[in-house]
């Protein structure tokens, strides 16, 4: 991803980098005891040689953590969005139907998105390094080689489908009192097999597959664009307006795909809907303005602008530090 950073990481000496370590922690706590500097030591050295073993778990674990930075500051927003989307409020009406709920359900189906955001991104930056490098080795290099490495990681998240059906089903507000939690809507669905955790997997498919190629494929080239200096703050400052105005972008882009997805997940035991019907059926049920469809869309830019922010900083971070 950032070849100067990895290179420049990679050529710093394990000897080198645990004599740096020893001697932070012995001038920050002159007290510790020797046994636990030495303890603390060992585990870092352990990660930094399990990272260098194998850079698709770094990449994996650098994204999932990434990710769940990420929901513990937007899941609120996203809970709004949401009630925009599925009832086509206003984001003022929406924050009362969600404020009017009471505290025990703000954070009411938070552990689907937590999960599968964590799982989904663990895979997102995995997968797309170990696909990249898997075609390199069998294929050969060719033109888009990462583009079809970032469709390939986007489609393959799609196995996550059920935590978003979970999700959906939580923060729908005539299911308040049906569900206890994600595990609880699970098992209810479990009833009507295995398709009813997968409905609206065609619009996640439509979603996802495009939008990791666009973001892989543009995202080196938005950061180069991007001149805030290289000082550390400066390059995380970078980072993070290289995924602020990639996820914003690609969010508002894809925003009537996840409307039709919430229409299609915001039921169960019912006839499935293709993503077409969903958005049709959603254009009358709000008076057939092409403005109330988009309701939310405002939210979701901004929520996006944050979110992927806060996802790509992290990430990059957190590679450079491990």
């Amino acid at each position: 991803m950032r070849e100067g950073a990895a290179a420049e990481a990679a050529s710093v000496t394990p000897d080198l980098m645990a004599l740096d370590y020893r001697r932070h922690q012995r001038s920050a706590s002159p007290s510790a005891a020797p046994d636990d500097v030495d303890e603390n030591l060992r585990v870092g050295s352990r990660a930094l040689g399990l990272f260098r073993a194998s850079p698709h778990l770094q990449e994996s674990v650098c994204g999932g953590t990434a990710a769940a930075i990420n929901i513990a500051v937007t899941f609120l927003p996203n809970k709004i969005m949401f009630r925009q989307q599925l009832l086509g409020l206003t984001a003022r009406e929406a924050y009362a139907n969600v404020k009017g709920e009471g505290l025990s359900m703000l954070y009411r189906g938070v552990s689907p998105p937590l999960l599968q955001a964590t799982v989904s991104k663990a895979l997102m930056f995995g997968l797309y390094n170990w696909y990249h490098d898997s075609l390199l080795e069998r294929v050969g290099a060719f033109s888009g080689v990462h583009l079809v490495a970032a469709g390939l990681s986007g489609t393959t998240e799609a196995i996550l489908a059920p935590f978003e059906r979970a999700q959906t089903l939580l923060q729908t507000p005539k299911f308040n009192r049906k569900f206890a939690g994600a595990y609880d809507a699970m098992l209810h669905l479990n009833r009507f097999g295995l398709r009813e955790h997968y409905r609206g997997l065609s619009a996640i498919l439509l979603r996802n597959g495009p939008a990791s190629m666009l973001f892989f494929g543009l995202r080196e080239r938005v950061r180069s664009a991007i001149r805030v200096g290289e000082s550390a703050s400066a390059r995380v400052l970078g980072d993070f307006v290289c995924g602020a105005v990639l996820g914003a972008i690609l969010s508002t882009v894809s925003f009537p795909i996840n409307v039709a997805k919430t229409r299609m997940q915001s039921v169960y035991n019912e006839p499935h809907i293709g993503v077409g019907q969903a958005l049709r059926l959603t254009y009358v049920e709000r008076g057939s303005s092409v403005r109330r469809v988009y309701r939310g869309v405002g939210m979701n830019f901004c929520r996006s602008l944050l979110s992927w922010g806060i996802i790509n900083s992290a990430y990059e971070k957190l590679k450079a530090i491990t």
